[in-house]
């Protein structure tokens, strides 16, 4: 039998299961439900449930025939006197939630099960069990659940089983119904409770579960199975600080959310699953974490140490989990201390290192490296830039002194430069050993911002590198390596010493003649300062007028090829006629050398 309570404003008896009724269902007013009170149709029900519970713990339960019966046992419903043996009276008036609640405390017993379940007038003490089967007992013996929903089957007003048969995933103990599809703002379970002392240990809670399971593969076993068959969402929770109740103190500035989960195991807190659902794998598109930000001041995921130490602890991590150690097969990692990888290798060492290596390890990029990059082996490592009617640029910006408080450059600041390093004997060089620098060519104002272009090599069986030439501010191209030497003959006796100025490439060379009679020709041998490789270079000179003329039919000419010391061979011709030089003076020439 069962004491089934329609709507709050019609009556309520007890009825025979037997003929087909329902068992309890509750309903309210459409006034009761839209006031700002927690009006939901099951918020009273959740305590007189566990109140029940204990009373069916305490009192124990025995099982009766199906058919017709009476109230067993003297209780209020409605305000209204059920004596034992006796028909249950109504109440014409519309019950309030608080006589709700009282009622539900003293009926829900009664009203819980199939017909199955009573209270003797003198009862023995009992425990009530679940099952595996789906069934519950009571002192060993088994109480059979209906098709339709657990032992304790709880419908609401307007309910009924048609498309809630299917119990879903496990047998229940309990089962409450909501199947109207006409009612809104309805909720099956309420629970509201308030809890102002005990911070920071656990004191009070809305549902306490604590179980013991074994490992599943995904939902097999879980304190907590919700399964959404429609279009809502599978869990929805809030933190909502302005439905607090009147008058209580607004904690929304505190560092809580709406949800908190951790766990002090070796393993993860939360697992979100993408592309499967239970029974096994889909082929819908689908997304395992999705956050929605909805205005401008919001963020959609935030990372933070709860030490505030932003070290080389995981932030996060692409790769695949093991237990109660380090990710293995990484792709990607962010560490709190802001620098991220992404490929193979093990610990970001830059902001951002990329790397297609097969390689964990890699090497140690130089101080103040925020990009690092790591191609694969024996493969050219590439940056592509694509660009469509427009150009693709590569901009670098200078200034003197520091963010906050900039100044202008000095004359032969290096704004930019593209420099390169290489892999010796144990190691990296430690300095580029080959560059293109863009420099300034003046001080800088915001008017006067003269440029250069510098570039460097490195002789062989050196380490070190040096300019070799520039394109000066006017777009001169200068030659800037070291000058050769030169030695020449014919020149009289105790001449001064020759002279050179300029480098390998280019130079103007000063002869200079003795006190003695000097010859009217001669040689000079000019030793480059670094030998040219493989192929002769091409040689070029020309005699120069200087505070003394060279004759008029003067010649020099290349007599001698050679990578490293060239003869140049000069004669001094007046009218066609060889002529000695002239005493204690200075000649010219000048020679332009091109390797090939």
């Amino acid at each position: 039998m069962s004491c089934n309570v329609q709507g709050l404003t019609n009556e309520a008896s007890c009825e025979t299961i037997g003929s087909g009724r329902q068992p309890l269902t509750t309903a309210s007013t459409s006034s009761e439900r839209n006031s700002t009170a927690p009006l939901r149709r099951w918020g009273a029900f959740f305590s007189p449930l566990t109140a029940c519970l204990s009373l069916c713990l305490a009192w124990g339960l025995v099982a009766l025939p199906l058919g017709a019966q009476t109230c067993p046992w003297t209780t209020t419903v409605r305000q209204e006197v059920c004596p034992v043996g006796s028909a249950c009276a109504t109440k014409a008036s519309t019950l309030t939630y608080q006589e709700l609640d009282r009622d539900l405390l003293n009926t829900v017993g009664l009203c819980a099960g199939p017909g199955l379940f009573t209270w003797p007038a003198s009862p023995s003490a009992g425990i009530l069990t679940s099952n595996s089967s789906g069934t519950i007992s009571l002192n060993s013996v088994t109480l059979t659940p209906t098709s339709n929903g657990g032992p304790f089957r709880m419908l609401a007003t307007g309910s009924t089983l048609t498309g809630a048969t299917n119990q879903g995933l496990r047998h229940a103990l309990f089962s409450l119904f909501d199947t109207n599809t006409s009612s809104l703002q309805d909720t099956v379970i309420g629970i509201n409770f308030i809890q102002q002392s005990g911070v920071g240990t656990i004191q009070r809670t809305g549902i306490d579960i604590r179980g013991y399971t074994q490992p599943d593969n995904g939902g097999d076993t879980s304190l907590l199975l919700g399964v959404q068959t429609g279009g809502g969402c599978g869990l929805c929770i809030y933190q909502l600080p302005g439905m607090r109740p009147s008058g209580y103190t607004n904690y929304e500035s505190t560092l809580q959310g709406a949800i908190e989960a951790g766990t002090g195991a070796q393993n993860f807190a939360i697992m979100g699953v993408s592309g499967s659902q239970l029974g096994g794998a889909t082929t819908n598109e689908s997304t395992a974490v999705l956050a929605r930000v909805d205005n401008a001041a919001s963020r959609g995921v935030v990372i933070f140490p709860n030490d505030s130490t932003f070290d080389t602890r995981d932030a996060l991590v692409v790769g695949y989990p093991q237990v109660n150690a380090d990710p293995v097969l990484i792709k990607s990692r962010l560490l709190m201390n802001g620098k991220m990888s992404l490929g193979l290798v093990s610990t970001p060492d830059t902001r951002l290192t990329l790397s297609d290596n097969a390689s964990t390890s890699s090497p140690a990029p130089l101080s103040g490296t925020l990009l690092h990059m790591l191609g694969t082996d024996s493969t050219t490592l590439r940056i592509t830039a694509d660009s469509f009617a427009a150009q693709s640029s590569y901009e670098g910006r200078r200034s003197s002194g520091t963010l906050g408080s900039p100044s202008a450059l000095a004359s032969g600041d290096v704004i930019t430069a593209f420099t390169g390093f290489g892999y010796g004997s144990t190691g990296y060089s430690s300095g580029g050993r080959v560059s293109i620098q863009l420099k300034t060519a003046e001080a800088w104002t915001d008017t006067a911002q003269g440029t250069q272009v510098s570039f460097f090599v490195t002789p062989n069986t050196t380490a070190t590198a040096v300019e070799t030439f520039r394109f000066d501010n006017t777009g001169h191209l200068l030659t800037t390596a070291s000058a050769p030497s030169i030695a020449c003959t014919g020149t009289g006796t105790s001449p001064a010493s020759p002279t050179i100025v300029g480098s390998d490439t280019a130079f103007t060379a000063t002869v200079n003649t003795g006190t003695g009679t000097p010859g009217s020709t001669g040689t000079c041998t000019v030793t480059f300062s670094k030998p040219f490789t493989t192929n002769i270079p091409v040689m070029s000179c020309m005699l120069a007028r200087g505070a003394t003329s060279w004759g008029n039919g003067a010649t020099i000419q290349l007599t001698t090829e050679s990578l490293s010391a060239p003869v140049l061979t000069w004669t001094n011709l007046v009218g066609g006629v060889a002529t000695t030089l002239t005493v204690s003076t200075s000649y010219k020439f000048n020679c332009i050398v091109i390797g090939r």
